[in-house]
């Protein structure tokens, strides 16, 4: 079942709706509507049978042996998705992904701080956050990952102190990770596996119309390579 972390609930989402919501709203990356629609509709499917998993998974422990779980997470970042008038919440894993680039021995490359500032910037993050108290002089790299958005296509999702503060001090660079959604994949760096499925289905889909254009393949192509069909994620 999803959990809002910042308030500490679970929710449910009805699946049929986002599904209609994107049918009406989202471009047709297939340029066929029955490809779309039958797409589509299996994703939702397959997101709703994962919800139920997870549900019934969820529903084993007390409310005790939750709270211990949750607090074994380290430090999370939640994000919102808004599909029509529903609110998905995904969660990064921030501790784990931090302390597995101290292993690595990754430091961070330098990242223009004017990128956020800008009116058209790609990066979603939080402007009007309060530094008022903030005095943390933390050297960890900022954390930026894909998430196609209306108007932008990456989501800060740690840092924001330190980006505002270093634009107020007028730093022209900071030292920052854009990850990509593979690493995400792979190292487990996102909440619950319904919130990773569902991130999966956006970055899948988003690239559907890159993937076609740059390989030239067919529309019945672009979707065999869905993971509806392969079990990967093929981009």
């Amino acid at each position: 079942m999803p959990f809002n972390y910042e308030k500490q609930i679970f929710y449910k989402v009805n699946f049929d709706e986002v599904g209609e919501s994107i049918l009406n709203e989202w471009g047709n990356a297939f340029e066929s509507k029955i490809i779309f629609e039958q797409y589509i509709n299996e994703w939702m499917n397959l997101l709703k049978e994962k919800e139920i998993f997870c549900t019934k998974k969820l529903k084993k422990l007390s409310k005790l042996e939750r709270a211990v779980a949750l607090s074994k997470e380290g430090q999370m970042f939640q994000t919102s998705y808004l599909i029509g008038k529903t609110t998905i919440y995904l969660h990064f894993r921030i501790s784990k992904l931090l302390s597995q680039l101290r292993l690595e021995k990754f430091y961070g490359e330098d990242i223009e701080t004017s990128i956020f500032n800008k009116a058209d910037s790609v990066i979603n993050w939080d402007k009007d956050i309060d530094i008022s108290e903030y005095s943390s002089c933390s050297k960890e790299p900022i954390l930026i990952i894909p998430m196609p958005g209306a108007n932008t296509q990456y989501d800060l999702i740690d840092g924001n102190h330190r980006v505002k503060k270093y634009l107020l001090t007028n730093k022209r660079t900071i030292k920052g990770y854009v990850l990509n959604e593979k690493t995400i994949f792979d190292g487990n760096y996102i909440g619950g596996s319904m919130e990773k499925l569902f991130y999966l289905f956006l970055m899948e889909y988003d690239n559907f119309g890159y993937v076609s254009k740059k390989k030239k393949i067919s529309i019945q192509e672009m979707r065999d390579l869905s993971y509806l069909y392969t079990n990967k994620y093929m981009f």
